[in-house]
């Protein structure tokens, strides 16, 4: 795999983990699931915030950005 290629990866998983990181914290607080008579059950799934980011966000975020280190530190490696 080329550097560009490379590069253009690990910004691809640094945004996509990002965003689903940021869905994850904004997500409802209570499931709604209409059932088959007609009434919509309620679920509480907790609270919404810092503590439930851990989703596949998460590995995605922190491959992408160590990725970009590898890249960073074999490029001054290179240079010098």
């Amino acid at each position: 795999m080329n550097r560009h290629t490379a590069f253009w990866m690990s910004c691809a998983l640094l945004i996509s983990g990002g965003i689903k990181m940021a869905f994850e914290a904004a997500r409802e607080e209570t499931l709604l699931i209409p059932t088959c008579m007609g009434k919509t059950l309620a679920i509480d799934i907790g609270h919404s915030g810092l503590d439930v980011l851990h989703c596949w966000g998460c590995y995605a975020f922190v491959l992408g950005l160590a990725m970009l280190g590898a890249l960073t530190f074999r490029n001054v490696a290179r240079k010098s």
